[in-house]
């Protein structure tokens, strides 16, 4: 499989790269509004911001779509890290830029360790007893890895700009939400009763709760933005 601009003649078949983080933001979107939702409504959940992301998971039918929509997306996040990885390279090795001396594979470390935390602590998500210890310690091996490889990725697309390599238009984007994330990570540690995003067991206060929300959205959001620097490529199909 290759990361192309356009597809060769020789090519089995072809699809835009962007779908697939895009997809990864769609899907995860939508299973945690709709649990919130569904939730709420249902009395299960005070509303928001009374309670928070796997509170909302945690009932039927929610657990149901939280699971199909955060272990289908978790498979998805390592895609796009992969994706961005391969994107990375590739348009520093047009440029003539040795992007390697920033070892940009650290991201795609982190992103991964991330997506496999939200993956076990998905898999504790059900409407009897779970192990809540387990479930909360992954949740944050999701957070702090994704943290992780957004500021690391920033890191080297400031590299990049810096460069010539991608213009500001396809950097600020990066930076603002990274920017965001230790924003979060100030509040959570000086006003979060279980240090936010980073609990090992349940989250303790409504600044919790929304720190919660909003790290997970901006994770996200960061997703969504490597759909748009690959949305120009390929990945291409081709017989050897």
């Amino acid at each position: 499989m290759l990361l192309v601009e356009s597809a060769p003649s020789s090519s089995l078949g072809s699809f835009s790269a962007g779908l697939i983080p895009k997809a990864a933001f769609w899907i995860a979107t939508a299973s945690i509004w709709l649990c919130y939702i569904i939730a709420v409504h249902l009395g299960q959940e005070p509303p928001f911001p009374h309670c928070w992301i796997s509170g909302t998971a945690g009932h039927y039918p929610t657990y149901i779509i939280f699971r199909l929509g955060t272990i289908s997306g978790s498979t998805l996040l390592i895609l796009s890290w992969l994706i961005n990885h391969f994107w990375i390279r590739q348009v520093s090795q047009l440029a003539n830029f040795k992007v390697l001396r920033f070892l940009p594979q650290i991201g795609l470390i982190f992103g991964i360790m991330g997506a496999l935390g939200l993956m076990g602590s998905t898999a504790n998500i059900d409407t009897g007893t779970r192990n809540e210890k387990w479930h909360t310690t992954c949740a944050s091996i999701f957070f702090i890895g994704a943290g992780l490889s957004s500021t690391y990725n920033t890191f080297v697309a400031t590299a990049m700009c810096y460069y010539g390599v991608i213009s500001k238009k396809d950097y600020l984007p990066k930076l603002i939400l990274t920017v965001l994330l230790f924003i979060q990570v100030y509040i959570s540690n000086h006003h979060g009763t279980t240090y936010g995003t980073f609990a090992t067991g349940p989250l303790g206060n409504d600044i919790d709760h929304i720190l919660e929300y909003t790290a997970a959205f901006t994770i996200l959001f960061y997703i969504y933005i490597i759909g748009m620097d690959v949305r120009k490529y390929n990945l291409v199909y081709e017989w050897k």
